[in-house]
């Protein structure tokens, strides 16, 4: 899913999705870095998010990594959850926890 921020947060990405309760993670890949928040003890399931601070508002995407990647070589095989009532629930908390409203873009990829 992906939305936008209603407002400016003042503030960069990372102490944007930390104050959230997400931790930096920068690809073994590509070196792309995005932001990770386990949903129990283990790797995974996990949410995942990318912010784009390329616009006047900041956008995040945001889904959940239920495992990791299923054929080597392969980066993006994973089993990802991109809508549904978790990733909902997941952007009201983080709304919550940062107190900026977001606008959905979209509810797909």
């Amino acid at each position: 899913m992906k939305v936008r921020l209603k407002t400016a947060p003042g503030k960069p990405a990372l102490q944007l999705m930390r104050d959230a309760g997400y931790a930096q993670y920068v690809s073994k890949h590509d070196d792309h870095v995005s932001y990770v928040r386990r949903v129990a003890g283990y790797e995974f399931p996990r949410f995942h998010v990318y912010v784009d601070e390329s616009g006047a508002l900041p956008t995040i995407s945001i889904h959940i990594d239920q495992k990791g990647v299923i054929y080597e070589g392969a980066a993006h095989a994973h089993n990802g959850e991109y809508t549904g009532p978790l990733i909902q629930e997941e952007l009201l908390r983080m709304r919550d926890a940062i107190g900026i409203q977001f606008i959905v873009l979209n509810s797909e990829r």
